[in-house]
């Protein structure tokens, strides 16, 4: 006969499991723990730390080249889903081929909400981290922002920034010991580079970034480090530690300064674009004289019940914008510059096509014009194999907001996944010689072109790909063919053992320094 009391204690429990919403999180963190234990471990946790003992943002990358590289070594098949453990009970699914990555990015699952809470504060719930319904509208109002029409008018901002940073390197050599060469910083130079141009970009803000201290840049620059560092440190993913901290207090003086800009911009142009369009016989108006740029477009857009976006919404669209159209930019310019500086064949034929592009469309010297972009092909090669070679953003978190089934494992709702394109694009039966920088391989063949569809995504995939790729692609090409046409870029002896540190977005493991040698007349 079951005692009384332990009926009720008993049923009291399953009233707290089912009713109460920490019972409900508690059942659903037990029951991911459960489904998650069951994946396939390619390497063994710690006890204590999991993975992340061995899988620290310096190390990760090492790491899984290792464990592909072992892994073939003894012929064990890779099925890719695995388990990743941060802690001995927090699991992930760690997903790493085609077929299983295409299965999550084909689907609209939000980002990990955890993880990229970090943003918040800065960017709020903008198209990085939204998800439903929100995200739905606001991804269908922004769209029209990098329609090709749009994206024509930002070549001469792309131009007039690389120009700022040529003339820099131009001053460092006039500056340097050596007449014939100079030194300079590309982990520092590039960064200041495309924040200069998606400043402008965004909200047509020409801040000299490049050349002189600006308080508005120097806040967008502190609040891209800060909040990716603070992802890897353990004790700053408590809001109250992290608050106290120095680097806390800088990260919030930077989000307020940065907000405080922002807002005042948005209003402005928010007034001059309603007495604007309250004059409907003024043909000069705000528009006839300037080129429309990323923060008119948000002010202007309805959805179908010809709603606009509110002033948050754009504040957080716009720094939304400013993050992933600068950092991420930055590191793949970076890295593309870097594999250049040490395959001097590559990077011949990479200016040989510039120049002789330039040279038939009759593109003045220091300019570039947007139908001259569209014929770099070789050069969108070497930007595409540094985006394989070096993944931009390596790992891209989601959560399951339903249960699914992955390569006949089931995944429960509220699971993390982890989408390791860096192991992706590391895959030597899609990638022969996954170390080796060859452009060749994105060649029009029909070796190439017969790779599974997911097997190169360095802007994601499906409904949540990167909205702002093709503007990327065209910043890059124009920085690569007006650098390339002046100088010669080579690596310092101490810089062939650069490493790729994994944090959110790809960076080196120290600055990247590069000799910059001005081309022969």
């Amino acid at each position: 006969m079951v005692d009384f009391t332990t009926l009720a204690l008993f049923l009291g429990f399953l009233f707290f499991l089912t009713r109460s919403d920490y019972g409900r999180w508690l059942y659903k963190r037990l029951r991911c723990v459960y489904y998650l234990r069951k994946l396939p471990l390619n390497v063994r946790p710690d006890w204590i730390t999991g993975h992340m003992r061995v899988a620290h943002p310096d190390s990760t990358a090492e790491f899984i080249t290792e464990v592909i590289a072992d892994m073939r070594a003894k012929g064990l098949p890779r099925i890719g889903i695995s388990r990743s453990d941060l802690t001995h009970f927090v699991h992930m699914a760690n997903i790493d081929s085609p077929e299983t990555i295409a299965a999550v990015l084909k689907t609209s699952e939000p980002k990990n909400p955890y993880l990229y809470g970090f943003f918040l504060p800065w960017i709020g719930d903008g198209l990085l981290v939204s998800n439903g319904k929100k995200w739905a509208r606001n991804r269908r109002l922004l769209t029209p922002a990098f329609h090709f029409d749009i994206l024509k008018g930002y070549v001469s901002i792309y131009g007039s920034a690389v120009g700022a940073l040529l003339e820099k390197w131009r001053t460092a050599l006039h500056d340097s010991e050596h007449a014939t060469d100079a030194r300079v910083n590309i982990s520092q130079d590039v960064p200041l580079l495309t924040l200069d141009v998606i400043l402008q970009c965004a909200m047509s803000y020409e801040s000299d970034c490049q050349t002189q201290p600006d308080e508005y840049a120097n806040s967008v620059m502190t609040l891209v480090v800060e909040t990716q560092l603070r992802g890897v440190t353990l004790q700053h993913h408590s809001d109250i530690l992290f608050a106290m901290s120095k680097r806390g207090r800088a990260y919030r003086k930077a989000c307020n300064m940065a907000h405080k800009y922002s807002e005042a911009v948005i209003k402005e142009r928010r007034e001059k674009i309603a007495d604007d369009e309250g004059d409907s016989d003024d043909d000069e108006g705000f528009f006839s004289t300037r080129m429309r740029d990323f923060l008119d477009i948000l002010l202007t857009a309805e959805d179908t019940d010809g709603v606009r976006l509110s002033d948050t919404d754009i504040r957080n669209e716009v720094d939304t914008f400013l993050f992933e159209g600068h950092d991420t930019t930055a590191s793949a310019l970076q890295w593309t510059l870097y594999f250049l500086a040490g395959h001097h064949d590559v990077q011949e034929k990479c200016r040989k096509e510039a120049r002789q592009v330039f040279s038939d469309l009759n593109v003045r010297p220091g300019e570039v014009t947007y139908e001259a972009l569209q014929q770099l092909e070789y050069t969108g090669q070497a930007l595409k194999e540094a985006m394989r070679l070096a993944t931009t953003v390596p790992l891209i978190y989601r959560q399951a907001t339903q249960d699914t089934t992955i390569k006949g494992y089931f995944i429960p709702e509220g699971s993390w996944v982890i989408v390791n394109l860096f192991a992706l694009h590391h895959h030597p039966v899609y990638w022969p010689e996954p170390l080796k920088y060859d452009p060749s391989r994105f060649d029009v063949t029909a070796e190439n072109e017969s790779r599974p569809a997911f097997s190169y995504a360095p802007f994601s995939g499906g409904p949540r790909n990167c909205i702002g790729q093709n503007l990327a692609m065209e910043e890059m090409k124009s920085a690569v063919s007006l650098i390339l046409q002046e100088f010669q870029l080579s690596l310092p002896d101490d810089m062939h053992d650069v490493k790729q540190c994994l944090y959110l977005v790809n960076k080196p493991s120290k600055p990247i320094h590069l000799i910059i040698k001005p081309l022969a007349e």
